[in-house]
């Protein structure tokens, strides 16, 4: 959905082609070296737009294939948008508290609680949690604020954000 692209782009570098993040990331995608090279990108390749964002939807399909038993595909992108911002692993981590605590592992409103936790000690010392510690607070609001955002360019437009189903997430007043 270029919508969804459009609004995690925004979030990533406002759009400016030459960002650097405090970790490293660069580009309009906001693509870490590691992630770069596990993409087959060159350095350089990192600062075209075009390269750039080629690379971050290949990335984003891969993870969404990692995610492939969420089987809600609106429950699936936030889980993908997650991944992309605190890692695969971190995420796979708050599945398996939420499941361990009795919740749905494959709803992010439940698995949000538990990424939010992992910064908590007695959470990322778990025996279930094999990736440690994560700044969940971050990436809890990054999935946040991706798809308020994409609610609000899918509602200009005049189409609908399908699949954003989380009715905690703002939604602008259509317009008459």
């Amino acid at each position: 959905d270029w919508g969804l692209l459009a609004a995690q782009c925004y979030q990533e570098s406002a759009f400016d082609v030459r960002a650097v993040s405090w970790a490293g990331a660069q580009g309009l995608m906001q693509i870490m070296p590691s992630t770069a090279r596990h993409l087959g990108m060159s350095s350089g390749e990192v600062w075209n737009a075009e390269k750039n964002i080629e690379a971050a939807t290949r990335y984003i399909k891969e993870l969404s294939a990692q995610f492939a038993d969420v089987e809600s595909s609106a429950e699936r992108k936030k889980f993908v948008l997650a991944s992309y911002n605190g890692g695969y692993n971190h995420i796979r981590d708050a599945m398996a508290l939420t499941k361990r605590y009795g919740g749905n592992p494959k709803r992010w409103n439940e698995v949000k609680k538990y990424v939010l936790l992992l910064s908590d000690s007695k959470y990322y010392t778990d025996d279930v949690v094999k990736y440690g510690y994560m700044r969940g607070s971050e990436t809890a609001g990054y999935v946040d604020s991706i798809i308020a955002r994409w609610n609000t360019y899918t509602n200009k437009i005049g189409g609908s954000a399908s699949g954003s189903t989380d009715s905690s997430i703002p939604r602008p007043a259509k317009k008459p």
